[in-house]
């Protein structure tokens, strides 16, 4: 009777300890944490740096040196079919993403290193090789080859190839090492001769699909290529702006269509608040001139905000509030998009626009799910945890590191903290703090 007994105390204590260190760790550390930076990040919503974005970039690097470096071993990419978009396209993207995010950091540590705690540069630097490896890994083209065949390195596969510029230009960035720059002059001079040679500005991501978006990302890496080749040339965007801006070729909003017919420039779709998000943070860096008045559109037909949420809708809102999911677009819900809003968070930095940065960043915190080793547990399990686990994270991060483009006039707008936030970090302690409580009782028992 008394090993009885004792088995059962110790199975009790046992799962008394578990209930207080999963609610700690799991509920209240990540609840604790987001709470502090939705209060006190004045940077989410100001012309510095964030400093959650800063925190949890040191603690990510690491994570995401581990993955880019498994996958690359691992050879998954080679066994994907170009159907699977989550398993080809988006551990590439991530991976620019990251680096990205680290470049903007190095450059916030240069003008002002008190705001960090060690040089991004450094402490990520095994990240920065492993990310740029995977994108350059012919395994992980797999699936770009199987649309292009061999020209898929010199014909259009306009997001593969934007993804290269922009990979190797931020490596050389952060290392100054030029080893991969024979591959960015390769296609910094061969897509920008593909691109004058058109009509219409566009080319194609895959054959017959245009996203005008990632051809306004390919004109920023290649300018942005040029730049770090010694060969400028700001002819090429007012050529580019020209044609791709054309009246028969954007919206009724003055912004480019989601999706549109390379050859004619014709729209095959809607301006749409994914590819609204993701247009409105690139485009200034090619066409400043051009900027405020793009944003402007993209809030007077898109820009949702009430008591409860802000953030900006998937379809303009004469299309009312319906519910839509997409690979692009995310699910949109009662008419907010989630890509939308979350890409939306770096094109209001981008454009100044810092209230409504701080509005929608601080939906986006309190629903990370920030664990104390760095890993944001909701985008992780949202996007594919087995080919892209780290995609929601890297956007993220990308996203709250964006600063205004030169020239850029700051928006004073007032914009209060939705009550959606506030809902979701109450979630936290409502499911955390009973299993403690419940743990330490019986414990002390």
């Amino acid at each position: 009777m008394a090993d009885r007994s004792r088995t059962r105390n110790w199975i009790r204590r046992t799962i008394a300890v578990a209930l207080i260190v999963f609610g700690s760790y799991a509920l209240l550390a990540p609840g604790l944490a987001a709470t502090w930076f939705v209060i006190t990040d004045h940077g989410t919503g100001a012309n510095e740096p964030s400093r959650f974005a800063i925190h949890f970039h040191r603690k990510f690097a690491a994570h995401y040196a581990d993955y880019a470096r498994e996958r690359i071993v691992s050879g998954k990419a080679a066994t994907h079919s170009t159907f699977e978009i989550a398993a080809t396209e988006w551990p590439l993207f991530g991976s620019v993403f990251f680096l990205w995010a680290t470049e903007q950091l190095q450059t916030d540590f240069d003008e002002n290193p008190e705001w960090f705690s060690e040089e991004p540069k450094v402490y990520a630097r095994d990240a920065i090789e492993a990310a740029t490896d995977l994108v350059l890994d012919p395994a992980h083209a797999k699936w770009v080859r199987d649309h292009w065949k061999d020209d898929y390195l010199t014909r259009e596969n306009c997001f593969y190839r934007m993804l290269i510029m922009s990979a190797t230009t931020a490596h050389f960035r952060l290392t100054g090492d030029p080893k991969h720059n024979a591959v960015l002059r390769q296609q910094v001079d061969s897509m920008k001769a593909e691109l004058l040679a058109t009509s219409t500005g566009l080319i194609n991501d895959y054959p017959g699909q245009c996203y005008p978006g990632d051809v306004v990302a390919a004109v920023v890496a290649i300018l942005r290529g040029d730049d770090i080749l010694g060969t400028p040339d700001s002819d090429f965007a007012t050529k580019m702006g020209e044609k791709i801006f054309r009246p028969g070729q954007v919206s009724r909003f003055g912004l480019p269509p989601y999706a549109a017919n390379a050859s004619s420039g014709i729209s095959l779709d809607q301006s749409r608040g994914c590819g609204n998000s993701y247009f409105t943070t690139f485009a200034p860096l090619a066409w400043p001139a051009g900027a405020p008045d793009w944003f402007q559109s993209y809030l007077d037909g898109f820009w949702q905000q009430d008591w409860f949420g802000a953030g900006f809708r998937e379809f303009p809102r004469q299309a009312g509030n319906a519910s839509y999911f997409d690979v692009d677009s995310g699910p949109v819900l009662w008419g907010w998009g989630a890509s939308a809003t979350s890409f939306g968070i770096g094109a209001a930095r981008s454009n100044g626009h810092f209230a409504h940065a701080r509005a929608m960043a601080s939906q986006v915190i309190a629903a990370t799910w920030p664990m104390p080793n760095g890993e944001f547990l909701i985008p992780k399990f949202a996007f594919d945890s087995k080919n892209a686990p780290y995609l929601g994270q890297a956007g993220i991060l990308f996203q709250l590191t964006r600063r205004p483009y030169p020239g850029c006039k700051i928006d004073d707008s007032q914009i209060p903290i939705p009550a959606s936030t506030w809902l979701a970090l109450s979630i936290y302690f409502v499911l955390g703090a009973p299993l403690v409580w419940v743990g330490t009782r019986n414990l002390r028992r």
